[in-house]
């Protein structure tokens, strides 16, 4: 229980100084429907929970995440950058 504590707490906390640094003019969102909650959501959360939950697991399933990190990445660059989106 403690491990969804963190991660919840982080991610809210880093969405919390990305949106004083983005009213603060030093941080820019570049595209207009990126917001805290998409941040915090699609971000913050996947990253905490990989960092809190994932070096517990074994050596082939950290492989296997990583491994399956990289390909969703290298997907989603091949289909979002043609389409303009990113």
């Amino acid at each position: 229980p403690c491990k969804w504590f963190v991660v919840i707490s982080m991610s809210i906390l880093f969405s919390i100084i990305e949106i004083f640094l983005h009213s603060t003019g030093k941080f820019i969102w570049v595209y207009p429907w990126w917001g805290a909650l998409l941040v915090c959501v699609t971000v913050y959360v996947p990253f905490f929970i990989a960092a809190v939950f994932i070096p517990d697991r074994s050596p082939k399933f950290q492989k296997i995440f990583l491994s399956s990190l990289v390909g969703l990445n290298i997907l989603l660059l091949a289909i979002l950058v043609p389409l303009g989106i990113i």
